[in-house]
């Protein structure tokens, strides 16, 4: 179990496992060798020497001493910068590998969890791994070439002083073995609970204004306790069980060697073997033990590193968006831009989202869909921009796969995501090597310039944090410059002037009619004088479309469209 469980961790460093290995045997065993285990031989001669006036012994001690210390300063460092040259190019590469699936995972994916588990895998899980690597494989080789070599020259000297310390490390062993396996379902169990912990952490962050002006504090408050109360509890049982797995540790150690020291007083006074002997096995026998006692913290510490790996490989087979091949539900039609819905259905967590919806939207044309919160209008958006496949049906575009549906789409969202950078980078974000002129054009036709020259810094003010500093309408004025600026055949605005007043609203759609007369444009709007000039429009309740035309069509009817229009006049 423990084999497949280092063998699982080992494998993430890829062709560097044996020279991480090699390095370690080198360090592990010149450490263990030259500044440890020839003191024992050293103490042999020294004891030896001055007891029964063998001064020989003593320059020969001291000369082996010389020796395995110029050796020990010399090896020891080039094998520790190995090992952790190893150590240090796998944690980077599997840093990157994690970010970059996490870029790649679909948009279902993270709709399943909450964002604190990937923080916290990305974060918490890979620190453990990054440790098992710098601390506890490294210090199971010590503890086994350490121990080996120690017994090894205690039987050489009294193989039956040997033999005892085997036997209270067997049992040393077994009392681990029982107490680690708890220890480890308590550690992962722990590691959950900090996951929780993260969640609740970051929905304060997020929501603290919400949370403020509520008055829900204590609210807020007694999720992170209830969270950081069973993080306490589990804490207190692993504390419990660590402090038994000391004590057990320390007990048999201390039971041991005084049992050894009093059979080899016995055998130095019955003449068996030389007092220097008997200093030597006492000054190894701490050496020959170590294994036996850190293999159990072994066990329970690689168990903790295995289960965050286990989290990580879960996290890296969650499934990603294929931007490439023919897997994604689009089918290339011809070079008009056209888009076309038939049929499609869509289903989230078995709820119905779209119930067979057809439509059209024309290059060159206003596509406007409209409809009652929770009636799948965002969620035809969502399909098109290949956040989500669909259950069944088609959608036909002029694009052959996933990335040239993204290089072929600028898109404007209801709450626009600014990045804490300055204007203009982020109005460049929509389009790689834009030149200034560009991204002042793109403001203009956004009706942003005018309020961006009137900041201190205007182009070059830095958005605060969650645009703290603008106003919810400059905010999308700014997504929408963006967007324009990267000048794709398709625009799909979902809400684009939801956060404007009426004289910026008006503005932005007289920009919108001039800068999409060659684009296929479609509309999402709750706000209906909005896509008044839309070339077509679609009415949708509970997943269909119920009603299509234009403006002035849809008036003439006693339609569901004229409802709700007379209501928002």
């Amino acid at each position: 179990m423990i084999n497949s469980e280092l063998n699982q961790i080992l494998s993430l460093m890829g062709k560097r496992k044996k020279l991480y290995v090699f390095s370690m045997i080198v360090e592990n065993a010149v450490t263990s060798i030259c500044f440890n285990l020839i003191i024992a031989f050293i103490t042999q001669d020294v004891f030896n020497g001055i007891i029964y006036g063998k001064m020989g012994l003593v320059r020969e001690a001291l000369l082996l001493a010389a020796f395995s210390f110029v050796i020990g300063i010399i090896i020891d460092p080039i094998a520790s910068y190995i090992r952790h040259l190893c150590i240090r190019k796998t944690m980077y590469e599997v840093r990157n590998s994690a970010f970059n699936k996490l870029e790649k995972i679909k948009i279902s994916e993270f709709d399943k969890e909450h964002s604190g588990k990937f923080i916290s895998i990305l974060t918490n899980d890979i620190n453990n791994i990054e440790d098992a690597y710098v601390t506890q494989i490294r210090l199971l080789f010590f503890a086994v070439i350490h121990s080996f070599t120690a017994l090894s020259i205690i039987f050489y000297m009294q193989w039956q002083l040997a033999l005892i310390i085997i036997t209270f490390g067997i049992a040393t062993i077994v009392v681990n073995k029982l107490l680690s396996l708890k220890i480890s379902l308590l550690n992962d169990n722990m590691q959950k609970i900090i996951g929780k912990i993260t969640e609740r952490i970051i929905d304060l962050i997020n929501s603290s204004a919400i949370t403020k002006m509520f008055l829900k504090e204590n609210k807020v408050y007694s999720y992170y306790k209830k969270e950081s109360d069973k993080c306490y509890d589990v804490s207190m049982k692993l504390t419990k069980f660590d402090a038994l797995f000391e004590g057990s540790n320390v007990f048999l150690s201390s039971f041991q060697y005084m049992g050894v020291l009093a059979i080899a007083l016995y055998i130095v006074y019955k003449g068996y073997i030389l007092v220097g002997t008997v200093a030597a096995v006492v000054q190894l026998m701490g050496n020959a033990n170590y294994v036996f006692q850190s293999i159990g913290n072994f066990m329970k510490d690689i168990k903790k590193s295995s289960a965050s790996l286990k989290r990580l490989n879960a996290f890296m087979e969650l499934k990603e968006e294929a931007l490439e091949g023919e897997e994604i539900l689009l089918n290339e039609k011809d070079e008009s831009f056209d888009i076309e819905l038939k049929n499609l259905y869509f289903a989230y967590e078995d709820k119905l989202i779209l119930n067979g919806v057809n439509l059209a939207a024309r290059k060159g044309k206003m596509t406007a869909i409209v409809g009652s919160s929770g009636c799948g209008k965002s969620t035809i958006i969502k399909l098109l921009l290949g956040f989500y496949s669909a259950d069944k049906g088609n959608i036909y575009m002029h694009c052959s796969d996933l990335s040239s549906i993204r290089e072929k789409i600028a898109y404007v969202p209801q709450n626009p995501y600014l990045f804490n950078a300055t204007i203009e980078e982020n109005i460049a974000y929509g389009k790689e090597g834009a030149l200034k002129e560009e991204i002042i054009n793109a403001a203009k036709k956004a009706n942003a310039h005018d309020f961006i020259m009137k900041l201190s810094k205007g182009y070059g003010t830095v958005i605060e944090k969650n645009g703290e500093n603008l106003s919810g309408g400059q905010k999308q004025r700014i997504a929408l410059a963006r967007a324009l600026l990267k000048n794709a055949p398709i625009m799909l605005l979902d809400e684009p002037t939801s956060a404007l007043d009426t004289e910026s609203e008006k503005l932005i759609v007289a920009s919108l009619d001039k800068a999409c007369k060659d684009k296929t444009l479609i509309v999402i709007a709750h706000r209906l004088l909005t896509i008044k000039n839309a070339d077509k429009i679609y009415v949708m309740d509970s997943g269909k479309v119920v009603e299509e035309g234009t403006h002035e069509f849809l008036m003439k009817k006693q339609s569901q469209y004229k409802k709700l229009y007379q209501l928002q006049i």
